[in-house]
């Protein structure tokens, strides 16, 4: 009886035995970290710095007289296009005349000589109209009840041809820009359509631009804009990407695979027969989609993706299948 019982034991404890080597790598397997894996490749890279500003001429012409005109017809509106040589304005000759008869009278005069007043008087001498000595569009008109002021521009025409931004660029990323870099021109009053620019000038000082809640210290610079059209308009936002810097087939891995140590040298962890070994970079710089590797690892090697899933610096890991 005795014997009998030695023997049930024996069995049930043989039985646990097996059941327990059976399962155990499973469970041993199953405890593993589990561990993205993803392929190192290289790419084309580009920095860029974003900013915006506004639209503007790169010249303008000014219409200018040299008395209070009378204006007769006028031709054009803010807003219009007009080529060289177009009809802009006709005077009214007699009311010129006469306008400037009592200028002359009442005394005030308003900084025109007293032979220039007499000059005119005569309306032999008045032009009877004004044309545009340059193409472009029309950004102002400056009249008072028809009458123009010799101190100001009766009409401003800003020249088309060459447009520009002018946009206003942080401190934290002035460093990165430098004339002669390379711009792409985007904008909602030009929707769907690009242009290319190339930055032209930095400011030589820094202003302080204020903001909803604070201010912020920028530095100005312009980008002129190559082949502008009839869908660009002075004083449309803009939307600048400076392109800073490219590169060709440059090695990158994404921000999350990379770890620092207490003496903040990077390092990934690199799978290698199924062990995530400690292996330490050397990085360079920060793209759109990742960082790129300057040394310590090659096109086509194997890392661990989500290395907070990984204790020590060398242990066995279960990759999950689909790695990259």
């Amino acid at each position: 009886m005795l014997a009998m019982k030695k023997y049930i034991v024996l069995s049930i404890i043989t039985v646990i035995f097996l059941v327990t080597a059976m399962v155990a790598p499973n469970v041993i397997i199953s405890n593993r970290p589990s561990v993205k894996v993803l392929t190192a490749q290289t790419d084309d890279i580009q920095t860029t710095v974003l900013t915006s500003g506004k639209v503007e001429e790169t010249s303008k012409y000014n219409v200018k007289t040299d008395i209070p005109m009378v204006i007769k017809d006028m031709n054009i509106a803010v807003g219009d296009e007009v080529k060289k040589g177009d009809l802009l304005f006709t005077v009214d000759k007699d009311a010129t005349a006469q306008n400037l008869i009592r200028i002359m009278n009442s005394g005030v005069t308003g900084g025109i000589s007293q032979d220039t007043l007499l000059q005119y008087s005569n309306t032999e001498n008045i032009e009877n109209a004004f044309y545009a000595d340059a193409s472009g569009i029309v950004s102002s008109i400056n009249l008072t009840d028809k009458v123009s002021n010799p101190n100001i521009p009766a009409i401003v025409i800003a020249n088309t041809e060459k447009l520009q931004v002018k946009v206003s660029i942080s401190e934290d990323i002035i460093s990165g820009v430098s004339l002669g870099q390379s711009a792409v021109i985007t904008g909602s009053g030009f929707k769907g359509r690009e242009y290319k620019g190339t930055v032209t000038k930095i400011f030589p000082a820094a202003t302080e631009m204020m903001g909803v809640a604070s201010s912020q210290t920028v530095v100005n610079a312009i980008v002129s804009i190559d082949k502008p059209d009839k869908y660009l308009k002075p004083g449309f936002t803009a939307k600048v990407k400076i392109i800073t810097d490219t590169g060709k087939n440059i090695l990158i891995i994404p921000y999350e695979s990379i770890t620092q140590d207490e003496n903040q040298k990077e390092y990934v962890y690199k799978i290698d027969n199924g062990r995530a070994v400690k292996h330490y970079i050397k990085t360079g710089r920060e793209v759109e989609n990742g960082v790129e590797i300057l040394e310590g690892l090659k096109r086509g090697d194997r890392i661990a993706e989500n290395p907070e899933n990984i204790k020590g610096n060398l242990i066995l890991v279960n990759t999950k299948a689909g790695d990259r």
